[in-house]
């Protein structure tokens, strides 16, 4: 077919095309009828002549035979790769390409971290190594005044902020650790039993307790407040520097191995005194094994430990209470 040449942009054009597919220019003019409201002037005052042949009337209801879509205004029908229609030049860009998709919404900033986005990282990543370096250093500099800043307020704070993070970790974890190298005697000393001394408190194992007289009566109630009768002695802990507590895991009596367990008053009540003179109470499980209760964070050197309340004895008639170990909990550090 004779192909005819657009003279505002000079791109060929089917000879039956009235309007040029790159510019939508009139490419028909000898053809044009006065008051024809599809015409208008032409792209550029250069008048060329194009060699046509007459188009063919267009039947609208017929189906279209081209793999582009209809004229919304004339409904001739054009070639997929079209931008303008070859009859009464239509724009038909965004009709000419099938595959295009509206731009997708804007997406949250938190998205960018997701592994589906990693190519859009790697460009972003590409697009900072080609900043000047004066960028990198700029950006390096800012990061290192902020963290000096904060270093400056925290020691300002008296905080540690290496120290800061790491509390704030295990906080949030709820990690706590035994107090090591801490030592235990009755009071008052003339108390001890024999084969149930203080030092078995804090040895580490379940194996062996530390041990006193049960008196009866005791205090069961949450709170803290004077134990009437209840234990002969209480077991006084020294840790080997002040250290804030935060729980304490205790075994209440002797381990279920232990034939005596029977015979003796269990532990259902510990009241504990610091150096402030401060108490808290911990309560506890009638049953073998470690127990941890939780305690207000205090600062101390010093732990009394008193037995509040006990259960009695399963067989027999024992007057003896038992604490196979009292471990003290800080956070780890």
């Amino acid at each position: 077919m004779t192909e005819a040449t657009c003279a505002g942009c000079g791109e060929p054009n089917a000879a039956d095309a009235e309007f040029c597919i790159g510019c939508g220019g009139y490419l028909g003019w000898q053809d044009r009828r006065p008051g024809d409201p599809t015409t208008r002037p032409p792209a550029t005052t250069t008048t060329t002549t194009v060699a046509t042949t007459p188009a063919a009337p267009v039947d609208r209801t017929a189906p279209a035979t081209e793999t582009g879509p209809r004229c919304a205004s004339c409904g001739t029908p054009n070639p997929a790769d079209l931008r303008f229609c070859r009859k009464c030049g239509t724009p038909l860009t965004h009709r000419a390409d099938p595959t295009m998709q509206p731009a997708a919404p804007a997406r949250p900033g938190w998205r960018r971290f997701l592994p589906g986005n990693a190519s859009r990282r790697r460009a972003r990543a590409a697009y900072r190594r080609s900043l000047p370096m004066r960028y990198h250093l700029t950006r390096l500099v800012a990061v290192v005044a902020v963290v000096a800043v904060l270093g400056g307020l925290f020691t300002l704070a008296g905080h540690n902020p290496a120290g800061w993070l790491r509390d704030r970790w295990y906080a949030l974890r709820g990690t706590l650790t035994p107090v090591t190298e801490v030592t235990a005697r009755a009071d008052p000393a003339r108390t001890v039993i024999d084969d149930y001394l203080p030092g078995f408190a804090v040895d580490n194992t379940t194996d062996q307790a530390w041990a006193t007289t049960w008196g009866g009566g005791g205090s069961p109630a949450t709170a803290c407040g004077p134990i009437t009768r209840g234990a002969r002695a209480a077991l006084i802990l020294t840790l080997p520097q002040k250290t804030t507590l935060r729980g304490v895991e205790v075994a209440a009596g002797l381990p279920a191995a232990d034939p005596q367990r029977v015979l003796q008053w269990r532990p259902r009540m510990l009241q504990l005194t610091f150096d402030d003179d401060s108490c808290q109470r911990v309560a506890l499980a009638d049953k073998d094994g470690l127990q941890r209760g939780s305690l207000r964070p205090v600062p101390t050197t010093t732990v009394r430990v008193e037995i509040a309340a006990a259960a009695p004895p399963r067989s027999g008639a024992g007057t003896r209470v038992a604490l196979g170990e009292v471990r003290l909990l800080r956070r780890p550090g």
